[in-house]
């Protein structure tokens, strides 16, 4: 009898230490599994913060690579594909402000134009253009091409290319007109409807930049200063160039290398005075004053020629 309570006590002995051995590889089983999933929503948080992180910052970033960036006015002259651009709308049914900014915005490169309402177009050329004054007679202004000009009252905006002004809103179409028959429709046509037109404000958003360089050359005796090269050199000549004609001026200067090059300089366009002020070594100072004639988005060559000193042989 008590061998039987022995053996049963034994067996469930050994099937409860195999119920909490199975109970545990169970326990463990589910630990690892929940811990594995635990893990992988860990890692997909992770991967869906760094996602967000990322989306954010190229949402930050694409409007700055998609949008033109601001053009200084400093640093643009206008050219005749802007005009082109410009008279490919004209025929277009448009209101002045309409064609005001997509010439600013799309052609200038002025991204922060305003885009309607001549009043803000006004306020926008004010702080962000030059201002070069105001007429009642348009047909002898001297208007450049780019200019921007804007009626009394901020009621019309339209510009001026070739001569000529490029406007919307005249029969409701963009025209290319002659500047007498546009004023004198916007004197009286518009004058109908009480919005005519008195006299304009002309402002400017190119500045007339051009640039210029120099080139030197050897006048005589090349062969000797070929044959003699540690004596004779067009490096490091320098030239003046100044606004006047009596070379008290000065507003920039070149600098030549060894090729007789100059440095480029970039100069409002207009007529200027240039003097050697350096002779480069083995030459003789030149005493030529030349004229230097600069015109807004072209390069002008000065090409100038020393003669030079045979006695350093």
């Amino acid at each position: 009898m008590l061998l039987k309570e022995d053996v049963s006590n034994e067996l469930q002995g050994k099937n409860t230490t195999l119920m909490v051995v199975f109970l545990f590889k169970k326990f463990r089983s589910n630990f690892y599994r929940k811990g594995k999933e635990m893990e992988r929503k860990i890692n997909l948080k992770k991967f869906a913060s760094v996602l967000l992180t990322l989306m954010v910052t190229i949402s930050m970033m694409l409007p700055s690579m998609l949008v033109p960036k601001e053009v200084s006015a400093e640093s643009q002259t206008f050219t005749p594909q802007m005009a082109t651009q410009m008279k490919s709308y004209v025929g277009q049914s448009m209101t002045c402000d309409a064609y005001a900014a997509i010439v600013g915005r799309s052609i200038f490169g002025y991204s922060s134009f305003p885009g309607n309402w001549v009043p803000n177009q006004e306020n926008w050329l004010k702080q962000n253009a030059e201002y070069v004054g105001s007429t009642t007679e348009p047909a002898t202004f001297p208007f450049k091409d780019g200019d921007i000009f804007v009626t009394n009252g901020a009621t019309h905006i339209g510009f001026v290319i070739e001569g000529k002004v490029i406007h919307g809103g005249i029969f409701g179409k963009v025209s290319f007109t002659d500047i007498p028959y546009w004023w004198d429709y916007s004197k009286n046509i518009y004058g109908q409807s009480g919005a005519g037109a008195a006299s304009i404000s002309v402002y400017r958003v190119f500045k007339d930049e051009g640039y210029a360089q120099l080139k030197k050359v050897t006048k005589s005796n090349k062969h000797l200063t070929d044959l003699c090269p540690e004596q004779y050199t067009l490096a490091g000549a320098t030239y003046g160039v100044y606004a006047d004609s009596a070379c008290t001026s000065a507003v920039n200067s070149f600098v030549t290398d060894e090729s007789g090059n100059s440095n480029t300089i970039k100069l409002t366009e207009a007529r200027y005075y240039a003097k050697e002020t350096k002779a480069p070594k083995g030459y003789k100072l030149d005493p030529t004053v030349y004229t230097l004639d600069v015109k807004a988005g072209k390069t002008t060559l000065l090409e100038v020629a020393d003669e030079p000193v045979l006695d350093r042989v």
